[in-house]
């Protein structure tokens, strides 16, 4: 584990050392953040660094394209996917995402709540999402009509 020094997160947070103790206890005491103790004493003794436990937390991928999407989830290491979470949509009618976006989030959101109940990842464990969308090209690669573009903003504007 390299981690970080309190003083490190402590600048970086711009949190002051009295509001990050508490804050780190508490990260430590649930299993989110690790503390191991320096092997090199400090002029006040030695001093501990602290990472996040990449186990602990989970990160949720969505990616649309033309033809379908799908999901995966992993660690926050984000070397593997993890057991059960690489989920993809059924086959279907070229571009059918692009004509049907709702259509599409809804399917997404679908496979995503599978694969999180399939990896037993807990609302709490899920720290960040990431999603891509498919660019609006023509079959030249040159960028596409903004109908498309329009009708994802719509589609995504239903949802808030």
């Amino acid at each position: 584990m390299n981690g970080c020094p309190r003083s490190v997160l402590s600048a970086d947070t711009k949190l002051s050392g009295t509001l990050l103790g508490p804050v780190l206890h508490d990260l430590v005491s649930r299993g989110v953040v690790l503390r191991q103790n320096a092997t090199q004493p400090g002029i006040r003794g030695p001093k501990p660094r602290y990472a996040l436990k990449q186990e602990f937390g989970r990160a949720l991928a969505i990616g649309f394209g033309h033809d379908g999407c799908g999901v995966a989830v992993t660690d926050l290491s984000a070397s593997a996917i993890l057991d059960g979470a690489d989920r993809f949509s059924e086959p279907a009618t070229s571009g059918w995402v692009d004509r049907d976006p709702t259509r599409a989030i809804a399917i997404a959101t679908d496979l995503a709540r599978a694969a999180l109940e399939a990896t037993q990842t807990a609302k709490d464990r899920l720290v960040g999402i990431g999603i891509s969308m498919p660019a609006p090209l023509l079959p030249d690669g040159r960028g596409g009509n903004k109908g498309r573009t329009h009708s994802w903003l719509t589609a995504l504007a239903r949802l808030g």
